[in-house]
């Protein structure tokens, strides 16, 4: 009973500080069967608001759970067939299906999905109902489908139509709520989820529990799929794993174990005073695995490790603006050249960065040739330690680059 007195004292310090009055005729209250009736009767009386049996929606998403996720879930399905039948006997171009289905139909369930585990049955029945109004439906009888629905679900360039397979972009929403919870532990549902499931260990190590809800289900049914384009950014090296994680630059490949090292299971182990223990390294590893790990940079400083989704295409570009972004380009060019100046013992100067220069380079590196036919293009790289002598190169083909700025962003 204190704590509905406290809830009734929030709203009316929230109604005098905004101005704004509780329409509690709107509100409504449940309670579980568990609740005594006296409570229930005195919370009523105290907070004057309508009972209910049951919160069936609460921001277009059932309320409760129920044994039968099929029966949950198949107002998703009604919905998306009424959304058809109100567009009635229409005709559509196939373009305008294609954007119907994409932009209209695919999207009423992507809510839900973002949250819950839909069942398979589920997905299928919406997908059947999409499929229908792709091919069309006669008086009486369906039309002939002339390619399954996985076919038209392809990506564009390999024949399909990029339609939605609704149960791989389930498991891929969720998994993205992984990542929120791993980029934003701060967040209210990463504390919660944390103090609920995994209080002394990170979420990609949590357990499925006792008795866990569906929404906790449903993230470790997503999580491996997250897991396959998760890497380690090596900090401490307290926290990876040498020979069961994913920490080395290059394919995506775990480190063999070694049964006469098993005692370095930690990236931590392999480094001394916040260094790299080099000789230590090149005794356990081979060359090649060796002047992989050296070359990855640390820092003296107590930094943590931490995880980094490394298929995302955005890279620095979601960091920095355009501006900025050049910037950074023209600067590390100017310190580059400064450096082979005084290496070299050059008479010249760097040029001095001004905008027209920034905006020529620019130009003149957007128009690289680039032959029409052939959409390939290679990027490679090397770096250099501090006296110039190369450590590490690389190089890459890169396909269907159907432009030179196209090219040049997958570069980056």
């Amino acid at each position: 009973m204190a704590n509905c007195l406290a809830v009734h004292n929030c709203l009316v310090t929230y109604a005098k500080a905004s101005g704004q009055l509780i329409n509690f005729e709107k509100s409504s209250l449940s309670f579980s069967p568990n609740t005594n009736e006296q409570l229930a009767e005195n919370i009523k009386s105290a907070l004057a608001v309508p009972v209910v049996h049951a919160h069936s929606v609460y921001l277009g998403l059932p309320a409760i759970s129920l044994r039968s996720k099929k029966l949950q879930f198949r107002y998703l399905v009604e919905r998306v067939a009424k959304r058809i039948q109100r567009w009635g006997n229409k005709t559509f171009s196939a373009g305008g299906k294609e954007t119907l289905i994409k932009s209209v139909l695919q999207s009423i369930p992507t809510y839900a999905l973002s949250c819950f585990r839909i069942p398979k049955s589920v997905c299928e029945e919406i997908e059947r109902e999409c499929s229908n109004f792709w091919w069309g439906v006669d008086v009486g009888k369906k039309r002939l489908h002339w390619k399954s629905w996985p076919a038209l679900c392809k990506p564009k360039c390999m024949g399909g139509l990029g339609f939605r397979q609704l149960e791989t972009f389930n498991q891929a929403l969720l998994a993205e709520q992984i990542w929120r919870v791993i980029s934003e532990p701060d967040s209210l549902v990463a504390r919660v989820l944390k103090g609920r499931y995994f209080r002394h260990q990170d979420i990609m190590e949590a357990e499925m529990g006792s008795n866990p809800s569906s929404i906790w289900r449903a993230l470790m049914w997503s999580r491996p799929l997250l897991a396959e384009g998760l890497c380690w950014k090596v900090g401490d090296g307290a926290r990876i794993n040498t020979f069961e994680d994913i920490w080395l630059p290059g394919p995506r490949t775990c480190l063999a174990p070694i049964p006469d090292y098993a005692s370095f299971s930690k990236v931590k182990s392999l480094m001394v005073h916040g260094m790299w223990n080099v000789p230590l390294i090149q005794k356990i590893f081979s060359p090649l695995i060796a002047q992989k790990i050296t070359c990855i940079p640390i820092t003296p400083t107590n930094i943590k490790d931490a995880r980094f989704w490394k298929c995302d295409p955005k890279g620095m570009k979601e960091k920095l603006s355009k501006p900025d972004f050049e910037l950074f380009v023209m600067r590390t060019w100017a310190t580059w050249n400064e450096r082979l100046c005084y290496l070299h013992e050059c008479n010249g100067k760097a040029r001095e960065l001004d905008a027209d220069w920034c905006e020529n380079l620019l130009r003149e590196f957007g128009a690289a040739p680039y032959k029409e036919g052939y959409p390939s293009c290679a990027v490679g790289g090397v770096i250099r330690d501090h006296e110039g002598q190369p450590i590490l190169a690389f190089g890459e083909l890169i396909d269907k680059a159907q432009s030179v700025t196209m090219a040049e962003l997958l570069a980056i």
